[in-house]
């Protein structure tokens, strides 16, 4: 695009200069600017990590795992409480077949523990070693529907009901309180 339309004549550099104007900064704004951030050292912190307060997001938190794979294993957990749901409304043998595949689950778990005990942080190393396991060892009488996925959902619902861990076992419900008590701290 033309900085000046064809026809036009060209600013002097009187109209030039008036232009830069506002976009100069001096040595007085530079003071005050600092003189600014000195009297406000809040107002330039980063803003604080949001934590969430359900059991897994805390115990996926203390193992070090991302936020992505938090926010993932909340999402995979609840889809894997509807598909439950879903069964036993309509199977009564459903929470037969649940209890059996949460065995299953368990051992499942407890061999991804037994291969990530050395690592620092666990939490994330146990997360892909869960997600191998599962895509290695399938149940044959899986439920129709059922998928690697919504296991992983179960380990994580597993996870929520502190059958679990991503790191060494913890108060959790002491985690939480003290996560709500320092937001209300903030607040």
């Amino acid at each position: 695009m033309l900085a000046y339309r064809v026809g036009a004549t060209t600013p002097d550099t009187a109209q030039l200069e008036r232009a830069l104007l506002n976009r100069i900064v001096t040595l007085d704004d530079i003071d005050l600017a600092v003189r600014t951030a000195i009297a406000q050292p809040h107002g330039y912190r980063p803003l604080p990590r949001l934590q969430r307060t359900t059991k897994l997001a805390v115990k996926m938190a203390a193992g070090q795992c991302s936020d992505n794979s938090i926010e993932r294993a909340e999402h995979l957990a609840q889809e894997y409480r509807d598909f439950w749901r879903e069964q036993r409304s309509s199977d009564p043998t459903a929470r037969a077949a649940q209890t059996r595949l949460e065995r299953h689950l368990l051992r499942i778990s407890d061999d991804a523990t037994q291969t990530t005990l050395a690592e620092v942080p666990r939490g994330p190393a146990f997360w892909l070693a869960l997600q191998r396991l599962l895509a290695a060892s399938p149940l044959p009488d899986l439920p129709s529907g059922m998928d690697p996925e919504l296991l992983l959902g179960g380990i994580c619902e597993l996870t929520s009901q502190c059958k679990v861990w991503f790191s060494d076992s913890f108060d959790v419900d002491q985690a939480i309180e003290a996560i709500q008590r320092g937001r209300g701290q903030t607040s």
